[in-house]
């Protein structure tokens, strides 16, 4: 019981760490953070005694995080890696794939129908927002793994969220917008395992 109090006590006070509004998802992402980043700690530690003792003097190490963005090793979080891996493919397909810019005349064409849209009080949402993207068309990223699957879109411009859910918890941090879906569990020797450790 004591472990469970210290653990919410801990939760609590590293809400501080995480300027969003929203308690209960600020508490889930210090939680999350909280978990997953002595995990990922432990794993830098074992991948940094494969590399040669001067590798951090010579050599930039930098990692993906949810964001799309590139973090030095030492600031890498848990709560801004948890999409890292599928990060890294929108980016790299965002890269290879060709994608046709609008014209000048169809960019101020796009500018001038959402400003009506605006004037005459329309919300733009997600769907009508597609038609006024930076590019004429779009590339959908499907990325199936082992684990999950996970869906992106990437039409000129990398699309963020502030908030997600992912496995159930929902996390407040800048990430790109990927869809993950038929999350599966691990079994190793018959057991279920729950946690990256």
């Amino acid at each position: 019981m004591a472990h469970l109090i210290f653990s919410l006590i801990l939760c609590l006070l590293l809400t501080a760490r995480f300027q969003m509004v929203k308690l209960v998802p600020r508490s889930y992402t210090a939680c999350a953070d909280a978990y997953l980043t002595p995990c990922i700690h432990k794993y830098l530690t074992q991948f940094r005694k494969g590399f040669d003792e001067h590798m951090e003097r010579n050599t930039a190490v930098w990692f993906m995080q949810s964001d799309g963005g590139l973090v030095p090793v030492d600031k890498f979080s848990g709560f801004r890696a948890v999409l890292s891996g599928p990060a890294g493919g929108v980016v790299g397909y965002s890269q290879v794939t060709p994608i046709k810019p609008k014209s000048e005349q169809a960019l101020a064409a796009d500018a001038q129908a959402a400003a009506e849209a605006r004037s005459v009080g329309t919300v733009v949402t997600r769907s009508v927002r597609e038609r006024f993207d930076m590019a004429q068309e779009a590339v959908i990223g499907f990325d199936m793994g082992g684990t999950s699957t996970d869906v992106s879109r990437y039409s000129g411009a990398y699309e963020h969220i502030f908030e997600n859910s992912t496995a159930g918890i929902t996390i407040q941090a800048p990430q790109l917008d990927i869809n993950v879906r038929h999350t599966a569990q691990k079994r190793v020797r018959g057991e279920h395992i729950d946690g990256p450790c």
